[in-house]
């Protein structure tokens, strides 16, 4: 149960205004935002297919890289509210999976416009913080251009929440809530003041030219946009001060949409710089499968499961099997791992001495089958599942619900291994053929392989009927 809370007249109003005079509002109420983003187009149109469609969401493509997208105004006050704050600039490209995470565990039936998303900019831009390397006129031009430049600095992290949401963000009641910026009156930091970016100076960096998205509303810090959060249901709060803090909280907004723990919905602010863990109880594991395509995806992956290592008999990584493609690109697994060992457990085995570092396996698509099974057959417990698990939409799976002894999550507790699918294609036909039991994550559509894992190992790890105490 989410219910539904009507904005009120002031906040609307504020909206109302803005949307008209940036010319987005057409007489019917719908919203239009021009899109010159392959990437994004590409994904929206595909997005529009399969689940938007039915909310008047709709893509006009003209040619291959441009379109213009058009999303219904809200007519009614959110039914969610996501207040996410972000404490580093460098953290902002963090955001955009968590809101597009967000929408896709969303009840199917809530319009994606009621759906309110708010990204508070904590930081401060400092925009001569290289000036040291500037020439002498450059610097005096810059000391003079400090707003302007904080601003089309600005202006591309609303493009990576764009981008790195696939464009959900356009589909949402989203705001972005400006940073302040470190205003100097000479070149020395120590003149400066924090002074708030205004939505001015945002509006001239978007004539400059470039990707726009005058549908994301910019507020100023400090101002009285701010207050509309008074009008939204209780809001889930999240920090952001890590790159693994929105990893970390997508079970918190699974909760949110599937859970009957009303804390959850409520106006809380938990330490997403940890693992939002129910209790202090250690668990035996199952072995892990994960089919993943890009080298690039696996760092998150692995330090989810050192993440957990803590609440476990054993660790994760040591049981864990990564399924690739092909034998072509095991080479860059294998440095991807390298990497990951190097930076991340590196300094924590120097600090237990000759410990060996864990290791998870790799195995190619084609001996997966062999690989997973043998794997799950080492788990040294009374287990009465089936051997393997899948974790996908699939029409014979167990829906996992917030219910800590639900059928889904105790199949998958008692399972060998539990099986994650690719991104693109999801699990392999001839390891699906292994799989002795499924289990889905409620959703409109299939969420990234990382998401489904930090909720995956959230079920996994509560004990039954447990009451949470975080």
């Amino acid at each position: 149960g989410l219910s539904t809370c009507a904005v009120s007249r002031r906040a609307r109003g504020i909206r109302e205004v803005h949307d008209r005079r940036n010319g987005l509002m057409a007489e019917d109420g719908r919203l239009t935002t021009a899109l010159t983003n392959p990437g994004i187009i590409d994904r929206l149109d595909s997005d529009i297919g399969d689940y938007l469609s039915p909310f008047g969401i709709e893509l006009e493509r003209r040619g291959n890289d441009t379109a213009t997208l058009t999303v219904p105004a809200p007519d009614d006050g959110p039914v969610a509210t996501l207040v996410v704050d972000v404490h580093e600039e460098g953290l902002v490209q963090t955001v955009g999976p968590l809101i597009r995470t967000y929408l896709r565990l969303s009840p199917p039936s809530v319009p994606p416009c009621r759906l309110r998303a708010v990204v508070r900019c904590v930081f401060v831009i400092d925009a001569l913080e290289k000036i040291e390397r500037f020439g002498s006129e450059q610097r005096s031009n810059c000391l003079g251009d400090q707003e302007s430049m904080s601003a089309r600095r600005m202006r591309r992290h609303v493009h990576m929440i764009v981008r790195n949401s696939m464009g959900s963000a356009l589909c949402l009641d989203a705001e972005i809530v400006l940073p302040r910026y470190w205003r100097r009156t000479t070149e020395a930091r120590e003149s400066g003041r924090e002074v708030p970016l205004t939505r001015a100076a945002m509006d001239a960096a978007a004539g400059e030219g470039g990707d726009s998205y005058p549908s994301m509303r910019l507020v100023e810090w400090g101002s009285d946009g701010e207050d509309r959060l008074d009008a939204t249901p209780a809001p889930l709060r999240v920090d952001v001060s890590t790159r693994m803090c929105t990893v970390r909280c997508q079970p918190r907004i699974f909760r949110m949409f599937a859970g009957t723990q009303q804390r959850d919905c409520g106006d809380s602010r938990e330490n997403t710089t940890a693992i939002p863990f129910a209790n202090d109880c250690v668990r035996k594991m199952p072995a892990v499968v994960a089919c993943i395509e890009k080298p690039g995806n696996l760092h998150r992956l692995l330090m989810l499961c050192q993440d957990y290592a803590h609440t476990t008999t054993g660790t994760i990584l040591s049981r864990l099997l990564v399924v690739v493609p092909d034998e072509g690109r095991i080479d860059e697994f294998e440095g991807a791992l390298d990497h990951f060992q190097r930076t991340v457990l590196g300094p924590a085995a120097a600090a237990e001495g000759d410990t060996p570092l864990p290791r998870p396996t790799f195995a190619v698509e084609a001996d997966a089958v062999r690989a997973a099974t043998s794997l799950a057959a080492g788990r040294d417990d009374d287990r009465r599942g089936p051997v393997l698990v899948g974790i996908d939409l699939h029409p014979d799976a167990a829906t996992l619900s917030c219910d800590r002894a639900c059928p889904a999550a105790d199949s998958m507790r008692n399972a060998g291994g539990i099986v994650f699918g690719y991104e693109s294609s999801g699990v392999p036909p001839s390891l699906a053929r292994a799989v002795g039991g499924w289990v889905q994550i409620p959703s409109r559509s299939s969420i990234n392989v990382v998401a489904s894992m930090s909720i995956t190992f959230d079920a996994l790890l509560h004990q039954p009927n447990s009451v949470d105490t975080t």
